[in-house]
């Protein structure tokens, strides 16, 4: 299991632990669960912002073919 750390001031911390006992969650449940859920109100999935971004970047680069690096990196392999 791994471990995430994140800095916050007293008040906010106070603020956080007092919203997860108003919604009778653990502080954990109340931090990661929105993050990792695995669809919002909308029915959108919370990687679909990451998922359209990432098509798009993949069909602009399909129109303008490889970068300079790339070629680099391929033609040094051959």
């Amino acid at each position: 299991m791994s471990r995430i750390s994140i800095d916050v001031t007293d008040e906010e911390h106070r603020l956080l632990k007092a919203k997860a006992v108003l919604k009778g969650v653990s502080m954990k449940e109340f931090l990661v669960g929105p993050a990792l859920a695995p669809a919002s109100d909308d029915g959108e999935s919370a990687l679909a912002p990451l998922e359209r971004e990432l098509d798009r970047r993949i069909a602009e680069s399909a129109k303008i073919g490889p970068s300079r690096r790339a070629s680099l990196r391929l033609s040094s392999a051959n």
